[in-house]
């Protein structure tokens, strides 16, 4: 160990990194749900409790240790545990190879070096990115899903450490629909490459995002990849947008996979052509098909197949109440010749699907790359794609709303309160502070606006409470009640 050393002054940027190391660790601890198998506890603390002229940060460390997904315990247990052997054991578990090169003793108290500070932080940049990942896909994942994926973007976060020598070449681009189901047909689109995960978003995810293109709503790029390799020119692989893709294809009934299958199908029957129902006339299809092969298409099974779904129902999406409505619960054949506005024109379906048409995705395309860099890209795009999550959404829709801002001041999440709530008099702005303070004891998290949330919620049931006609009240989602509170106080104001 290293042996104690004279009190020495902690230089500017040993100071910075011990600033920056107070942060994460307290970003760390606000998070009130942990992975499964955390034997952490919920305690959250702030960036001026963690103190590193004492040992006393480690014991921060040991609280958090779960997010970093150590291979090892940092908390000893053993009875001549010290400060010393936790803070061995934690660069260690770190991965250095001289864990007595990244502290030091100094007055008897045990304290990072930049050596240690620097893989410290390493460390700490992606717990916090990864805490902030597992937050986004607990929003639609169960717990056991959620925990499963924060373990595989752990397993691929240091596989790229040193990093590539040869440049990337990419660009970008705008195809139309009909690009995408080209390539997949002739067989030059590889929805499913290695790197891929193999789930499958289910029917209503796929019927909103066609819906959207229906409405003309702009999606997220569509990133490929062109990997040199053997026998695999002008295959594209799909590395972000595959269950974009997958929709659209399934949609249209020309996803690759469900044409080889009603292909094989075809063969033995002679009577009935199988592939030309599939895209013509898919209700009779599924009829026939449970007529020759005994199997019924049940909406679990057609999207195992990859086969066409429906579009949702009038009233299922609110879409299809208006000018869609002509639309709702059929299948692209029975669709291609109605009208839908894209922009500022007037398209078939089979225009915005079949055609050049106005209506395009927008694309990255990376050129040459090897595999190694197929899979560093894919990392890079998995790791740092970030959802809104639905309190920020509200907040850009509702951010003109006075209520909205004093919501966001008084719950904490925003402490600007001269920009947002310039009316409420200097002397009383303390209660605000007093507001957010109570709601964090309680603890119900300071991460992605859930104090915002709670105290909009409850100020909605005060202000605007779901009435019946009968003035029974009613029960509505915390996010629809809070909605109608903003809207009706917009309105108001309009």
């Amino acid at each position: 160990m290293t042996p104690d050393t004279d009190s020495i002054p902690v230089d500017e940027e040993l100071e910075s990194q011990f600033t920056k190391i107070a942060e994460q660790l307290s970003t760390l601890a606000a998070l009130d749900e942990v992975p499964l198998g955390f034997s952490v506890t919920y305690d959250p603390f702030d960036p001026e409790e963690v103190a590193f002229d004492s040992g006393s940060w480690l014991l921060r460390v040991r609280q958090v240790q779960g997010w970093l997904n150590l291979e090892e315990d940092i908390d000893p247990s053993a009875e001549d545990s010290s400060a010393e052997i936790a803070a061995f054991a934690l660069f260690k578990a770190l991965g250095m190879d001289t864990p007595e090169a990244c502290f030091d003793v100094v007055n008897g108290s045990v304290r990072p070096t930049l050596t240690g500070t620097d893989a410290l932080t390493a460390q700490l940049d992606s717990a916090v990115a990864l805490q902030a990942r597992y937050s986004e896909l607990r929003e639609s994942l169960t717990r056991r899903q959620t925990t499963d994926r924060w373990i595989e973007l752990w397993d691929a976060e240091h596989q790229f450490d040193e990093a590539a020598v040869e440049p990337i070449k990419a660009r970008t681009a705008i195809w139309p629909i009909q690009e995408f189901s080209g390539k997949a047909r002739q067989r030059k689109l590889n929805l499913s490459p290695s790197y891929q995960r193999g789930d499958v978003w289910p029917t209503g995810h796929s019927q909103k995002l066609i819906e959207s293109v229906l409405r003309g709503i702009p999606l997220p790029s569509i990133i490929l990849l062109r990997p040199e390799a053997d026998g695999a020119a002008g295959i594209y692989e799909v590395v972000d947008g595959k269950q974009r893709l997958t929709a659209i294809l399934r949609f249209v009934g020309q996803h690759p996979d469900a044409i080889r299958r009603v292909e094989k199908h075809d063969m033995l029957v002679a009577d009935v052509n199988f592939l030309e129902l599939f895209t013509e006339d898919y209700k009779k299809f599924r009829r026939l098909w449970k007529v020759h092969f005994s199997e019924s298409l049940t909406a679990t099974k057609e999207a195992e197949y990859y086969f066409p779904f429906k579009l949702a129902s009038s009233k299922q999406a609110p879409a299809f109440q208006g000018p869609l409505e002509t639309l709702a619960g059929k299948y692209y054949y029975e669709i291609r010749d109605e009208v839908v506005n894209i922009g500022s024109t007037e398209e078939s379906v089979r225009d915005v699907f079949e055609s050049v048409s106005d209506y395009k995705l927008p694309l990255i395309e990376y050129l040459e790359a090897t595999p190694r860099q197929i899979h560093e890209v894919f990392h890079l795009y998995n790791r740092q794609g970030k959802h809104l999550t639905a309190e920020e959404i509200r907040n850009a829709l509702f951010h003109e709303v006075d209520l909205m801002r004093l919501l966001l001041v008084a719950s904490g999440d925003n402490a600007d309160v001269d920009l947002l709530a310039p009316y409420i008099p200097k002397e009383e702005r303390w209660k605000l502070a007093d507001m957010g303070e109570t709601l964090t004891n309680y603890r119900f998290g300071i991460a992605r606006y859930k104090r915002t949330k709670l105290l909009s919620w409850l100020t909605s049931l005060v202000l605007h409470p779901a009435l019946q006609d009968d003035g029974t009240l009613t029960i509505r989602s915390t996010a629809k009640q809070i909605d109608e509170m903003l809207l009706s106080v917009r309105d108001r104001v309009n």
